[in-house]
């Protein structure tokens, strides 16, 4: 209850146009929601985010659009500070963006086609882009020392324990999922954008749906008359509650329509079908729980030193906000295990 006050709390100071992604306007009061020692997150950063969310997958509630936002804002900053402290600097990443940057720019054709993506997705401009993938390389890079992957810049690898037989053998025996996989619901988001060249996205979308219902485009031939068409697998809480209900009790190829957006997108959900259920004997399945136990071991790794430099930093959360410092402690500040917590 405390956590859905919580979310309700923060739909109230955002932007109630977030999902549709309005451009910034001057003289706008940017509220100061959380510091993390140097840097800051604001109501802005937070509704842009979401609305560059809702346009990945609108799917998505709008309080779960904020509150993932924000937890997203607070994790950014904490990954920076872990950056930092590991040694590595921005020197390091420019040459990484610049080269990936001109890599998507080659793949669209031009320049106009990379900017024209990258509207699809939310962004206003290239440099706005690069922000948030710098924010996935910095994020990737601290974790793929935490997680012994990748060397420390003074300290070398940090070696996590391997799982030993007798843990395998209890995840097998504890673990269901490791003797047996249910059927799986798949589905896909079909997404159809006004380009030069190609018939309106509506217009697409419409004769995906009709040829669907009549029997003459097949769930591949769907996907592939769609500009993208992610697979998504299962049922989340966060999502719309009329589309829980499609994707319980609809048959495969059947399609839901979801609200185009301000840039005349247009998207669709295909149910593509579920997979069959598979069981598995402890050598069968062996592999699979190492691999697992392996990436849970690493995983509590950059929790572990997540919350530890949460719990070190000079954190100020805005007072007009009750309930978010509480809720903060509970996502990044819990309970730190001396076992996997490493000396920064």
């Amino acid at each position: 209850m405390k956590l859905l006050s919580t979310i309700l709390l923060f739909c109230a100071f955002a932007s109630p146009a977030a999902a549709q992604l309005p451009e910034p306007e001057e003289g706008v009061v940017d509220a100061a929601w959380v510091i993390v020692n140097d840097s800051i997150l604001t109501s802005q950063m937070v509704n842009q985010e979401a609305a560059r969310m809702a346009k990945r997958d609108p799917s998505l509630s709008e309080e779960q659009l904020i509150i993932t936002a924000t937890l997203s804002g607070v994790r950014t900053m904490l990954f920076q500070e872990l950056f930092t402290k590991l040694g590595f600097n921005d020197a390091l990443l420019a040459p990484r963006l610049e080269d990936r940057i001109q890599q998507l720019i080659l793949e669209a054709g031009s320049r106009a086609g990379f900017e024209s993506s990258l509207a699809h997705d939310g962004y206003f401009n290239i440099d706005e882009f690069r922000n948030d993938l710098r924010r996935v390389f910095v994020e990737s890079t601290v974790k793929s020392v935490l997680e012994g992957v990748a060397p420390t810049q003074n300290q070398g690898m940090l070696v996590l324990s391997a799982p030993t037989p007798a843990e395998i053998r209890k995840a097998y025996v504890s673990d269901a999922s490791f003797r047996e996989i249910p059927p799986v619901l798949e589905w896909a988001q079909l997404k159809f954008f006004n380009e030069r060249d190609k018939a309106p996205a509506e217009d697409r979308a419409a004769e995906v749906i009709n040829r669907l219902g009549a029997g003459l485009m097949t769930v591949q031939e769907a996907l592939d008359a769609a500009d993208r068409a992610p697979l998504q697998r299962g049922i989340r809480e966060s999502m719309r509650p009329d589309l829980i209900e499609f994707l319980e009790f609809g048959e495969p190829g059947d399609v839901m329509t979801l609200s185009s957006s301000a840039n005349g997108v247009h998207q669709l959900v295909l149910l593509i079908g579920r997979t069959e259920a598979q069981t598995f004997t402890f050598e069968e399945a062996q592999l699979s729980i190492i691999n697992k136990l392996t990436l849970e071991a690493r995983q509590e790794a950059v929790t572990a030193a997540v919350a530890k430099q949460y719990n070190s930093s000079y954190l100020w959360v805005n007072p007009d906000l009750p309930g978010l410092e509480d809720f903060l402690d509970q996502i990044y500040g819990g309970e730190i295990s001396a076992s996997t917590s490493a000396e920064l």
